[in-house]
Order: structure tokens, then C-alpha cells, then sequence
């Protein structure tokens, strides 16, 4: 089990990081020269916050965001939740 742990995160890190957009992550607090652009939920059945996370910014990067404003960490057993807001902050040149 903690090798298909240990390669389901490689998996994650690895798709986020050969990405050449940048998603920051703020948290907690609004942003006021951004625009929202859509609500995005990252989980992971194995408590991993950190997978969670990037699971919710490859869904900002498929709304064309660069933003992810984590608005709230719920835990459920061993599931993690990331609830958050996508937004788009970086003017494109």
C-alpha cells in the first residue's frame, strides 16, 4: 500500500510540476485584484494535504486560473478536502 501511495504522489507532483503555468496558493484572505472565476474542490482518500492541493490547482489551471485561494481544509476520517476559489490575477502578455 505505501508503495501505491508513494507513487500516486510522484504521479501528482510530477504532473504539476512538468506544468509550466505557476498556481500560487493563498489562504484565507480575498483577492481584490483578481477575478474569481469558479469554485474548485481537491481531495485525497489518504489524508494527504499536500496531493489535495495540487489536485485543486490542475483544476485552476483547466479553468485558465493561476490563483487557487484555499478557503477551507476539511478532514473526514482520512479523507482530506480542499475547498477553494479559482482565480485569474496575472494579466497574459
Amino acid at each position: 500500500m505505501k508503495i501505491i501511495t508513494l507513487l500516486v504522489a510522484v504521479t501528482f507532483i510530477t504532473s504539476c510540476s512538468s506544468s509550466k503555468i505557476k498556481i500560487d496558493v493563498i489562504y484565507g484572505k480575498e483577492l481584490k485584484r483578481c477575478s474569481a472565476i469558479g469554485k474548485v474542490i481537491g481531495t485525497n482518500e489518504e489524508g494527504i494535504e499536500d496531493l489535495a492541493i495540487n489536485i485543486a490547482k490542475d483544476k485552476v489551471k483547466d479553468l485558465d486560473g493561476d490563483t487557487l485561494l484555499v478557503r477551507d481544509n476539511v478532514q473526514n476520517g482520512r479523507m482530506i478536502t480542499i475547498e477553494g476559489v479559482a482565480y485569474k490575477c496575472k494579466e497574459v502578455n
